[in-house]
């Protein structure tokens, strides 16, 4: 599988032109339960309120809160695309809240045991879809053991969602060291969730900057924090995004701010894949 995986980067990295419009981001924690399935929804909806096209693709198999937040019920997943000999168009789900929506079926696996054939056809596929969106964010499986750093690595930049948990920390750090295996100067950015207090996440992400720093030799950026908000829970039940649910809620304001933070940080990052 690993062996497969490795193919796999080295391909789809090698696939990464200039030409292409879309951008790439991988999206994951170290650790499940950390709203990263919930933030790439609620910042999916932020990049289309600036008028940017986003598509998520779902590999974070088998647990549906995408599905539940975005209200679609996908009969189709990418792995049709080489059964049913269909184009990735045909997969994709419009969401009420403007999102496209690719579920990802059997997840990584599925490109890792493509023939040469099938994987030119995906490869042709996916250049389909970066011609046509801004964005393209991958929802990866939530644990370090699962995350394919191989595949997130093809993409061109990753998101670490993390809480203030000292597992999430720890989880956090071996994600990013397992990133930085792959391939050493792969930009990441470290958001923090569900924060209690300001104060609280600032410090806690220049300690975590300053291990990284020291121990990895590379930079992370800090995209911002998602403080604890009673929004977020009731959206959650109610299946809705709370950015639309609840606007004027804290989580939706550090969400805008995050969004313009990020747009802000691409600027300079366009320049390094």
């Amino acid at each position: 599988m690993h062996d497969q995986a490795e193919q796999l980067r080295l391909r789809m990295t090698d696939s990464r032109v200039v030409e292409h419009k879309a951008r790439n981001i991988a999206i994951a924690s170290g650790v499940e339960g950390e709203g990263k399935s919930t933030f790439v929804v609620n910042f999916g909806i932020k990049l289309i309120e600036q008028n940017h096209r986003v598509l998520i693709l779902d590999l974070d198999v088998g647990k549906g809160t995408i599905d539940r937040l975005l209200e679609v019920h996908p009969s189709r997943s990418l792995a049709h695309l080489f059964s049913e000999q269909k184009t990735i168009h045909d997969l994709i789900e419009q969401a009420p809240s403007s999102v496209s929506y690719l579920a990802g079926g059997t997840g990584v696996e599925v490109f890792s045991e493509l023939d040469e054939c099938n994987f030119q056809y995906f490869q042709s596929q996916f250049e389909e879809l970066n011609r046509s969106y801004d964005y393209i964010l991958f929802n990866m499986r939530s644990n370090v053991e699962e995350n394919c750093s191989e595949f997130m690595t093809s993409a061109h930049e990753a998101i670490i969602v993390t809480t203030l948990s000292s597992t999430s920390i720890r989880s956090t750090y071996g994600l990013i060291k397992q990133l930085l295996t792959k391939e050493k100067e792969f930009p990441i950015s470290i958001l923090l969730n569900r924060c209690a207090l300001e104060r609280e996440s600032e410090d806690t992400s220049l300690r975590l900057q300053g291990v990284i720093d020291r121990h990895l030799k590379t930079q992370v950026q800090y995209l911002g924090a998602i403080p604890e908000d009673r929004a977020v829970i009731r959206s959650i039940i109610q299946k809705k995004p709370f950015t639309i649910q609840y606007p004027e809620a804290q989580a939706s304001k550090a969400i805008n701010n995050i969004v313009y933070n990020y747009i802000n940080l691409s600027e300079n990052k366009l320049h390094h894949h």
